[in-house]
């Protein structure tokens, strides 16, 4: 995974979580097959930018309210 550039753009997986309501299997999931993109601190913990979960938010949102799906 990659380092992030300015850690002030990162927050902890519980955060990212309550931000997006799913749950810590599916953010995994989204991580691994690419759709969200995880760094990984010194200590091996994972961080999401706060900008790519607020974006991912606002497409599941936009695909829920046209019935579909993303």
């Amino acid at each position: 995974m990659p380092e992030a550039e300015s850690e002030e753009e990162l927050v902890h997986v519980q955060e990212a979580l309550r931000l997006l309501g799913v749950s810590r299997t599916t953010l995994h999931r989204w991580d691994k097959s690419g759709v969200l993109r995880a760094y990984r601190t010194a200590g091996g913990h994972r961080r999401y930018q706060k900008t790519d979960l607020l974006r991912l938010r606002n497409r599941e949102q936009t695909s829920e309210q046209r019935g579909g799906h993303s």
